[in-house]
């Protein structure tokens, strides 16, 4: 999840519409390339590199650079085309399912399968309507004043380290804590008000770092609030 959202689309319709930066840059490098060469050959006894000689070799270095970053900047916009797709299929998913556990074992699946995210846990400050008992529930987290007050905090997903919370208390006491080297929390909510929190974990430790992009995590949020309140908290 990277912090540039650009398309290839995009990209792509950037450079149509400014042909001109692709353009000049290869036709500044070919000409300074005869220049360098003809260079050569009127100075083969001379090791004193030209003026001509640096700017073509600068060119060159110019060049590469742009068309490194040209190359990243359109991975970029590939890399998000994949996640959006994941990200439509998911919403599309959820706005199918018609219970809460339809819901929340839509939102596994696509997880797991989908996004490669294990494991996941959904937690709840109370039990929605229709569901009597806490087993029903797809985790085993342990709801505490600690970590109400932490969901209430976050105004974006929190990444990487959770100091001062255990692990197990939102992935419950089964989890191997010694394999999530890192984690997303997130507050589902209902308008502003907290009602739970999603929490993503990974055994890769740069997985989630607090410098990436969010943006995908805070859609997936709201899209998990916006189908638990139309199926069973709204009820």
């Amino acid at each position: 999840m990277s912090n540039l959202t650009l398309t290839a689309e995009q990209i792509s319709a950037f450079l149509q519409q400014n042909p001109e930066v692709v353009s000049q840059i290869f036709v500044l490098a070919d000409n300074h390339q005869n220049d360098d060469s003809n260079s050569n050959n009127n100075n083969n006894d001379n090791n004193v590199i030209s003026l001509q000689e640096q700017q073509t070799i600068y060119l060159r270095e110019k060049n590469s650079q742009l068309e490194n970053k040209l190359k990243e900047l359109i991975s970029f916009g590939e890399e998000n085309d994949i996640t959006s797709s994941k990200m439509h299929k998911l919403n599309v998913a959820l706005n199918l399912a018609t219970t809460f556990s339809g819901v929340i074992n839509t939102l596994n699946f696509s997880l797991k399968e989908d996004f490669d995210v294990d494991p996941v846990s959904v937690c709840f400050w109370e039990l929605p309507k229709g569901i009597s008992d806490e087993k029903s529930l797809p985790t085993n987290c342990r709801i505490n004043a600690k970590l109400k007050e932490f969901a209430t905090t976050l105004k974006r997903p929190y990444c990487l380290s959770t100091e001062g919370l255990e692990i197990s208390e939102w992935f419950g006491s089964n989890c191997d804590e010694n394999s999530i080297k890192s984690q997303a929390i997130m507050a589902i909510k209902n308008g502003d008000e907290v009602f739970g929190i999603l929490a993503l974990g990974s055994n890769n430790p740069n997985r989630f770092f607090p410098q990436m992009g969010t943006i995908y995590l805070e859609r997936m949020s709201e899209m998990l609030a916006a189908s638990l309140v139309r199926t069973v908290f709204s009820k």
